[in-house]
């Protein structure tokens, strides 16, 4: 239990998506901002503008939002931020906390000039695979220069030699929405990438498909991957809330944390694969491995779920995550910030 602050209190957030843009960093950065003003905190963000329409500065709710133009030069990107913070110092100066979400070097030309604020880092994923030394580097300079650093995943502590304050796993609130499931029904949502192993749902559904000819796949999301996508599967655009989709279907193809404990609080079967080492650490390192189907390929995909329309659902396995899920909640995220920055 944590003593509510006072309103002079000011919180800034450095990110480098934001709302209106859909996304797993994006919306725990929302809640987190929405819920620390009810606490009595005053909350600034600074994010990339990702769309030249957006003003430069807007009050979003009661979240005060600059937008840095950083061009549409993805080489030059950083010099255009790194002028923008030159510029915009009395923002920095004038909060009280400054907690940065992943993007650290957007503070390294003025970190000398704020060595007396506290500053605090959380690392929500990673680049890519193979990693890079660079990468590994770049997250241990970022840890060594802030006070503390909220890891999102035990994979980290392996794959970039992190010594985190805290770990998580993101966090859901409990929906009383009842949704008529079909029982032979997918749904994926994410990004139509290799990273996000959706060519291995894909594959998975076709397979399942020559068992349960009825069975359907709705995927939710964007990417350079959509045109590999069969045309008999239907493709809708990122939604804020996935929460009536993943109610209508019985199994939920997704492989990044937020999706899955979202899936798990209602009582969803979910089937999760990786494609290189890394993703396998982040999936199966994760408290919830054991309450989620993990895999390396369509096929075994597809194996489990013939399976379960076979015999049926686990319930006890269920269950058992729902347990797990309903307690990681948005009261318990906001306490593991406040305790971070005491």
């Amino acid at each position: 239990m944590y003593i509510k602050r006072e309103q002079s209190q000011s919180i800034l957030f450095l990110t480098r998506l934001y709302h209106p843009h859909i996304g797993g960093v994006e919306k725990h950065v929302k809640l987190l901002s929405e819920m620390l003003f009810q606490k009595g905190f005053s909350i600034t963000l600074v994010t990339e503008r990702f769309d030249n329409r957006l003003p430069l500065f807007e009050k979003i709710g009661d979240i005060g939002v600059y937008r840095i133009p950083v061009g549409k030069n993805l080489g030059t990107k950083k010099f255009y931020i790194w002028k923008w913070m030159i510029l915009h110092l009395p923002i920095l100066w004038r909060c009280d906390v400054i907690h940065v979400h992943d993007v650290f070097y957007w503070l390294l030309p003025v970190r000398l000039l704020i060595l007396t604020k506290k500053v605090y880092i959380t690392f929500h994923g990673y680049e890519g695979s193979p990693l890079k030394k660079t990468w590994i580097w770049q997250r241990k300079i970022a840890e060594k220069l802030s006070h503390g650093t909220i890891c999102v995943g035990d994979f980290m502590k392996k794959w970039y030699f992190t010594s985190p304050t805290s770990v998580v796993y993101g966090a859901v609130r409990l929906t009383s929405k009842k949704f008529t499931e079909n029982s032979q029904s997918a749904v994926f949502f994410g990004r139509l990438d290799s990273q996000t192993g959706i060519l291995e749902y894909v594959k998975a559904y076709g397979l399942i498909r020559k068992k349960y000819p009825n069975f359907k796949l709705t995927i939710i999301g964007e990417g350079e991957l959509a045109k590999k996508i069969p045309k008999d599967i239907k493709i809708l655009k990122f939604t804020h809330d996935v929460s009536k989709y993943i109610g209508k279907n019985r199994f939920i193809f997704v492989s990044r944390y937020l999706s899955m404990l979202e899936a798990l609080v209602q009582k969803k079967e979910i089937f999760a694969v990786y494609n290189t080492p890394i993703m396998k650490d982040y999936l199966l390192m994760s408290p919830f491995a054991k309450y989620i189907s993990v895999s390396s390929s369509g096929e075994d995909i597809a194996d489990k779920v013939i399976l379960s329309l076979k015999v049926g659902k686990d319930s006890k396995k269920i269950d058992k995550g729902y347990e797990w899920a309903k307690k990681q909640t948005w009261d318990n995220m906001v306490n593991i910030y406040l305790k971070l920055w005491q």
